[in-house]
């Protein structure tokens, strides 16, 4: 079947989806319909922000739904009546009656090595972890999350300044290149699923702001994988002065400190942990800009000989 002939409906929210989206719209495949998630209302003043699959299915003039209910969703896709389905990044799980409409059945693009960390955060908890790899599976989908049989997969090295924002880009380009190359090979059966290992399956769930809070008592390992994993957000904090203070870098150095304790050396500042310290590289306290711990010490001297939590 050549690819104008493939219809193709697509089911994304994120930028990681849209990078998917337009790979398989450049490459010829025909969309015959892109479902994303309802228009939010965020800032301050609740401006209406719809999702980057939106504004991309806009700029090519692709047909965009925005189901409200399970039932609306599945009145669009028997209409458009796709022969295959496409999942990035949609936020929601699909029912059923969806997910086994199309004649070839619908694809995920999961941002791990699955069964490896199956769920809503694969990508902060592959850096939570220490992991030096990561990768895109696809896999046809099933009415259990995550767990349908693989169709594909790639891997990529983690480094060890990758953090959540910057693997999400590497991934959403290898997912990119990944479903071009497969869809086409799939649907001729050249390309044949196999089931995963359930024995070895591992979950993660979703990341909440609350997550991001420091326990200065952990190793200072852990707490630089945290600063890492939780950026873009809700970033790694601690309280000072009544005021939330984020660690945006840190390096682990083998000082012996009390558990939040901070000291002030040479222009740059360390925090006592569980095992081990953090020297802080950069940092943003709360209502200021983001700034190095030199530029940060310029303004609060006070910092040194306290205590966080």
């Amino acid at each position: 079947m050549e690819r104008e002939n493939i219809q193709v409906l697509f089911f994304g929210t994120p930028l990681f989806a849209s990078r998917i989206l337009e790979a398989i719209y450049k490459s010829g495949f025909n969309i015959c319909g892109v479902i994303t998630q309802t228009t939010k209302r965020a800032g301050r003043g609740k401006r209406s922000t719809s999702s980057q699959v939106k504004e991309l299915a806009d700029k090519y003039h692709l047909l965009v739904y925005q189901p409200v209910s399970l039932n609306e969703m599945v009145t669009i896709a028997k209409h458009l009546n796709p022969n295959i389905i496409i999942v990035a990044s949609y936020g929601k799980l699909l029912p059923p009656d969806v997910v086994h409409l199309p004649e070839f059945g619908s694809l995920n693009v999961h941002g791990s090595l699955l069964p490896k960390y199956r769920g809503a955060s694969p990508i902060p908890a592959t850096i939570l972890n220490g992991d030096h790899e990561t990768g895109i599976t696809i896999m046809k989908m099933t009415e259990k999350l995550d767990a349908g049989p693989i169709i594909s997969q790639a891997k990529i090295k983690i480094e060890t300044s990758d953090t959540t924002e910057s693997l999400y880009q590497k991934l959403a380009e290898v997912g990119a290149e990944e479903i071009v190359r497969v869809i086409p090979l799939y649907i001729s059966g050249d390309i044949h699923p196999h089931e995963q290992d359930h024995n070895q399956a591992t979950y993660c769930s979703i990341i909440k702001k609350g997550n991001g809070l420091i326990n200065w008592h952990h190793s200072a390992i852990n707490i630089e994988r945290t600063t890492r994993a939780f950026i873009p957000w809700p970033h790694a904090y601690t309280n000072w002065n009544g005021k939330i203070l984020k660690i945006l870098e840190a390096k682990v150095v083998k000082k012996v400190l009390e558990p939040g304790y901070v000291i002030v050396l040479d222009k740059t500042f360390y925090i006592g942990c569980g095992k081990d310290s953090l020297e802080i590289i950069k940092l943003q306290l709360e209502g200021k800009n983001e700034m190095t711990s030199k530029d940060f010490l310029n303004g609060y001297r006070d910092l040194d000989g306290t205590t966080l939590s």
